[in-house]
């Protein structure tokens, strides 16, 4: 077996571990594959995550910086703390240093977690919302990225000569006017009309632009239940891939906790935020949470959008064989 396989050992002295360079992240034995196993994760002497990013990967990577630089200088909000950027000569490939974290996601631990300790993490994951759905865009009807840019959500991936999307009438220039390029797993690279958005119309149209490149029945009529359901909503910041996956739960010793709280949570995975219809985490959280039980504990941690979730999910299951929520 490999050392790069090979489970860290604790024995390593983490204290003055310098953020190592591109020569030393790659090297052997000083990197071990992170616990979810995803293969662009690693750890480095237990001190430092590393994510890697390359080709297409490398824009998101940036986004991901963006959004936690911008939620960590406008809220108190734990995440990852960004140490250093690191870009290879060959121009295509990043490496972001964080610090790492040794804790279990929520997801890991929520089996474990008694019907109270479930409410308390629901609870403390309110705080942080609070003030995260609290920011507003410069313009309040402004569906965006956290500086003005498009949304980075995959779902939004248009093909602008497809003939399905040609007949919907639609000017997709003018309503996305931000073009980015986006990889599905097939390899083919697509544009994508991520806006920004200027008013919450031409995002619903947009969105089912995309379903209609897959289901044109289908997606005519949610289309139409879409613009009496998908109207009147705030933009708000949103994590965007708020999965139980993505936040990580610490037990705080009694002489650390705050406001009695048991947990500390820290959340991780940014690359999806941005300024969406404020339904969007709750239905996103929702929709990922569905086997875990999630969904009797959610309207304690975020304001409830039952009326928008039948909607929205059935979306999801029109792209379904395209698109998940960023692996969720």
């Amino acid at each position: 077996m490999s050392n790069d396989s090979a489970p860290p050992d604790d024995s390593l002295n983490t204290d003055d571990v310098p953020i190592p360079t591109i020569e030393e992240i790659e090297k052997k034995g000083h990197r071990h594959q992170h616990p979810s196993g995803t293969p662009n994760i690693t750890i480095y002497k237990l001190k430092y995550l590393i994510k890697k990013s390359q080709n297409h990967r490398h824009d998101r990577l940036l986004k991901e910086i963006e959004n936690m630089e911008f939620v960590a200088k406008h809220t108190t909000i734990p995440v990852p703390k960004v140490l250093a950027v690191l870009k290879a000569d060959d121009g295509i490939t990043t490496y972001l240093v964080m610090n790492y974290i040794p804790a279990p996601t929520v997801e890991e631990a929520w089996p474990g977690l008694s019907p109270a300790e479930k409410e308390e993490v629901a609870l403390e994951l309110a705080k942080h919302l609070r003030q995260l759905h609290g920011l507003r865009p410069a313009s309040p009807a402004m569906f965006s990225g956290c500086n003005g840019g498009p949304l980075p959500d995959d779902l939004l991936c248009l093909v602008p000569g497809h003939k399905r999307v040609q007949s919907l009438g639609y000017d997709l220039e003018k309503i996305g006017s931000s073009l980015q390029y986006q990889r599905h797993g097939n390899g083919v690279v697509h544009h994508a009309y991520n806006g920004p958005f200027y008013g919450e119309a031409e995002w619903v149209t947009a969105l089912w632009a995309r379903c209609f490149e897959w289901n044109r029945n289908n997606s005519l009529i949610l289309k139409k239940m879409a613009e009496r359901v998908f109207r009147d909503h705030a933009a708000q910041f949103c994590h965007g891939d708020l999965q139980l996956k993505n936040i990580l739960l610490e037990r705080t010793p009694a002489e650390k906790r705050e406001n009695d709280s048991h947990f500390r949570l820290t959340l991780i995975d940014w690359e999806a935020a941005g300024f969406y219809p404020e339904f969007w985490d709750f239905c996103i959280s929702v929709f990922c949470g569905s086997k875990s039980g999630w969904a009797n504990y959610v309207d304690q941690a975020m304001k409830p959008y039952w009326a928008e979730y039948p909607l929205f999910a059935m979306s999801y299951e029109l792209i379904g064989p395209f698109y998940k929520p960023h692996g969720g």
